[in-house]
Parts: structure tokens; C-alpha cells; sequence
């Protein structure tokens, strides 16, 4: 039995595991083939997970430089919110599943690393605490299961190898179980669905809401990860759903949802595929989609970038989400395609939220370009999608016309026509429409 102190008040004692564990076996199969082996210098070592302790001087003289205020001024006016939470709202709220996991503990942690601030390690520590002692990470149906479960998982994961060397041995390898238990939870929960709830998005590749869940799988296994018997089976089937996800991403950079949508698992997808390529040696981030996310983020946005073309499910916005486009556009070498994401962040900050994506993705070694040199023309194949404008100026003329199948032609070949079950819940029946932007 383990107890935390929630708050002044309040303490909070609970079982490690939830009585519920009957939809996860005792023990996982033997892996089949090869085991899955962390890349040369890993084993043991932490922080691994999106950086590295070689690469922390950089990061630091990053965060304190002038290109890398904007991620910093964010970062830190999060953390007097990112205190551990002293409720359990997320077991039954997804928002708050991402507020906590991903939003506010990878905030005060990457703190902690980069300032060396106590107060953000005893918080960090707060936060592991608090979710050390819940039998369940999310109630109901998808228990354990759910985006709320993956979001916490995702905050979990980095929080825990990020101040690994700060934990007590005893704490590190309860915790260690807990983090194995939660992907094994997911994985058996949801993927293979031993929960009971809605079976949505099992059989969809380009769903969000499996990538949220990929996220907190994957991370939870990585930060563990050192080749034992219990991870080896686990560690095959989470490395084979992304590389399921990665083979049907839209071969183009597009999302068929619309471009509000678009941003919305982003972030998640590629916090997963980072960390997989830096500690497996996978290539994951080289898939074509990348190569153009980030020139379809700005052909979806009109002339002076407050707003965008709409089609799918857009009412209007460019959404919070678009740090991966950054880790992107660094992968790819695209200097251009990094001065268009920067001026819309000075246009709306607020596309980019929640510094700590920022400053592990902005690599300050790729030179900002000029975007005015990218094509002012474009047609996205994959959902029919053309735009053009006659300049890159704010004060530019441009148009739009969308006339493609729902979940677009890959997610048509994946689904055999539509034989197999796509989730196209947030498409529109918008084939044939324009859009003329003045002014």
C-alpha cells in the first residue's frame, strides 16, 4: 500500500495496480523473431527520451538565447500552473488527461532541466508521487485504455526519465512496474479491445486518438525500456503499431479531417516517433508525410496567416498543436518551410502552446530561410486539394478548391474501398468547394 499527501489535508492511499487488471494477463507472450535492442550507448542511461544528457548544454544555452525566448516565455508562464494537481478530474476528463500528462508535468520537468530550479524537481516529484498511488489512470469503459490514460502516461514517461537520477532507487522501480503495467493496460485494453468501449478507432491508422494512445504506450515503454523478458513482447507490438500508423500516413502531409484537425494528434504522433528513432535507430520521421506537413500547414492559411482555408470539420482557426511541424521542417532541412511556422507564431502565438514541444523540436542549428521563395501554388493529391495566391504578402489574393473522397485516396486503398471501417467522423461532404480570399 502506498499513500501520497494530495493536499494540506488530504492523503490519498491506494494499491499500485487497479482491481480491474483481469483484461491484462499475468504475463505477455514470448517476443517472436528478434528482440527489440535500444541503439548503442541507451542502456542504462537517462534522460533518453527526446533529449540526452550529452545534448543538455545545448538545450540549456538554447532556452536562455534570444531565438529561443519565445518557447522559454512560454514555458515558464505555464509553470506556476504546472503544481501536481491534488484531484483525480483527468480519470474521467480527456481535456484534463492532456492537461496534466501533456501539457503541464512536461513543462515543469523540462523546467527543472533547464534552470535547475528546486522547487520545479520538488513539483516534478509531486506529480509522479500523486499518480504513483492511483489504482487506475482512467475510469470508466476504456479504463486504463482511453486518451486520458495516454495523455497522463505521456507526462508519466518523460517526467520519469527526465529526473530519473533525482528519484530514490525503491521509488524508481515501483515506478518502472507502474509505467510497464500502463502500456501493457493500453495495449490489451484498447488495441486488442479487452475494454469494453466503443471499438472506434482500433482499425483506423490515421485516427488521432490511436496516436494519443501510441504516444502514451510507447513513451511509458522507452523510458523503461532495457531488453528485459517481461518488455520484450510488449515492446514489439507498440514498435509495430507505429510502424503501422507510419505506413499510412497520407503520403502527401495532409489530413482529410480538415486544417484544424490536422494539428490535433500531431504532436502526439511525433513525441512517439522522436523517441522511438532516437532510442531504437527506427526512421520513423523520415516518412514522406513529414517532408511536406509543414509546406500544407502554411498553403492552408490565408494571406496575412490569422486564418485558414476551410474544408473538413474547420469552423476557423489554426489550432494550438503546431510545434511537430518544427521537428519536421528540422528533419527535412527546410529553412524556408521554418520562416513561415515562425512568422505564424508572430502573427498567433498561440498556435504554438506549451513551449516544451518547441524548444525540443526548434533546432536552432537549421538558419530561419525565406518563405517568400516557397511555390504559390500547390495541389495536395491525397484529398484533392488545391490552393494558390499571387504573392506571399498579407495583402495577397488567393483561392481554394477541394473535390476528394472522404478520408482521402490512401485512407480509400487502406480500406479497400470502403470495406474496411475508417473513421470519417470529421469529414464534410465538400467535394466541388471553393473558397476566393480578399482582403
Amino acid at each position: 500500500m502506498l499513500c501520497t499527501l494530495l493536499n494540506s489535508t488530504v492523503w490519498l492511499c491506494a494499491d499500485t495496480f487497479p482491481s480491474s487488471s483481469f483484461v491484462v494477463p499475468a504475463k505477455d507472450p514470448k517476443p517472436v523473431g528478434a528482440v527489440i535492442q535500444l541503439k548503442e550507448g541507451f542502456r542504462g542511461a537517462h534522460p533518453r527520451l527526446l533529449l540526452s544528457a550529452d545534448e543538455l548544454p545545448k538545450l540549456k544555452a538554447f532556452y536562455s538565447s534570444e531565438e529561443g525566448r519565445p518557447w522559454r516565455e512560454k514555458i515558464e508562464a505555464l509553470r506556476p500552473a504546472s503544481i501536481p494537481p491534488g484531484h483525480t478530474k483527468f480519470l474521467t476528463n480527456a481535456t484534463d488527461g492532456q492537461r496534466q500528462g501533456f501539457w503541464r508535468l512536461p513543462t515543469v520537468a523540462l523546467h527543472y532541466l533547464m534552470t535547475g530550479d528546486p522547487a520545479s524537481l520538488a513539483d516534478t516529484k509531486g506529480f509522479l508521487r500523486e499518480f504513483s498511488v492511483l489504482p487506475d489512470w482512467e475510469a470508466g469503459r476504456e479504463r486504463n485504455s482511453g486518451m486520458s490514460a495516454g495523455n497522463i502516461m505521456i507526462g508519466a514517461a518523460l517526467a520519469y526519465d527526465w529526473i530519473y537520477n533525482e528519484l530514490e532507487p525503491a521509488f524508481r522501480e515501483q515506478f518502472r512496474e507502474k509505467l510497464l503495467f500502463h502500456a501493457r493496460a493500453m495495449y490489451h485494453g484498447g488495441h486488442l479491445k479487452g475494454n469494453e468501449g466503443i471499438h472506434y478507432w482500433q482499425n483506423d491508422p490515421a485516427n488521432n486518438h490511436r496516436w494519443h494512445r501510441n504516444a502514451g504506450m510507447v513513451l511509458s515503454l522507452l523510458a523503461i525500456y532495457e531488453g528485459r523478458p517481461e518488455e520484450q513482447w510488449i515492446m514489439q507490438r507498440a514498435i509495430d503499431d507505429l510502424d503501422f500508423v507510419v505506413k499510412w500516413l497520407p503520403h502527401d502531409g495532409t489530413c482529410h479531417e480538415g486544417p484544424e484537425y490536422f494539428v490535433f494528434g500531431g504532436n502526439h504522433l511525433v513525441v512517439a516517433l522522436d523517441a522511438a528513432d532516437r532510442c531504437l535507430g527506427t526512421s520513423f520521421m523520415q516518412a514522406n508525410y513529414f517532408k511536406d506537413a509543414g509546406s500544407f500547414r502554411l498553403h492552408t492559411l490565408l494571406p496575412g496567416m490569422k486564418n485558414i482555408f476551410r474544408f473538413g470539420d474547420a469552423s476557423g482557426g489554426t489550432g494550438s498543436y503546431n510545434n511537430f511541424l518544427l521537428k519536421a521542417a528540422a528533419v527535412n532541412g527546410q529553412a524556408d518551410v521554418k520562416d513561415g511556422l515562425l512568422r505564424l507564431l508572430e502573427v498567433r502565438p498561440r498556435s504554438y502552446e506549451f513551449g516544451w514541444f518547441s524548444l525540443l523540436w526548434d533546432d536552432p542549428e537549421l538558419p530561419r530561410g525565406d518563405m517568400t521563395r516557397l511555390p504559390t501554388k500547390s495541389l495536395w493529391e491525397d484529398i484533392g486539394f488545391a490552393v494558390m495566391r499571387d504573392a506571399w504578402s498579407d495583402e495577397a489574393i488567393g483561392a481554394s478548391f477541394i473535390c476528394g473522397p472522404f478520408g482521402g485516396y490512401d485512407m480509400l486503398r487502406y480500406s479497400e474501398g470502403g470495406k474496411n471501417y475508417v473513421n470519417v467522423a470529421h469529414d464534410d461532404p465538400d467535394a466541388n468547394e471553393f473558397t476566393i480570399a480578399m482582403g
